[in-house]
């Protein structure tokens, strides 16, 4: 908010709101993710979790 970038470790946000989208990020680091996600749309107004994933070898 206001700029900041905020982390926090955790399994979840405490939230009640349902899940509106997702979008599937390749990274090669933690910190690559977590800037790439600091410029979505929602980062200024809503939650944002990350959380790793197997490959998608499709």
């Amino acid at each position: 908010r206001k700029g900041e970038v905020i982390v926090s470790d955790g399994p979840f946000a405490e939230a009640y709101e349902l899940i509106g989208g997702f979008d599937v990020l390749e990274c090669d680091s933690l910190d690559e993710a977590v800037e790439l996600a600091s410029r979505h749309p929602m980062a200024s107004a809503g939650v944002i979790q990350l959380h790793p994933a197997w490959p998608l070898d499709l």
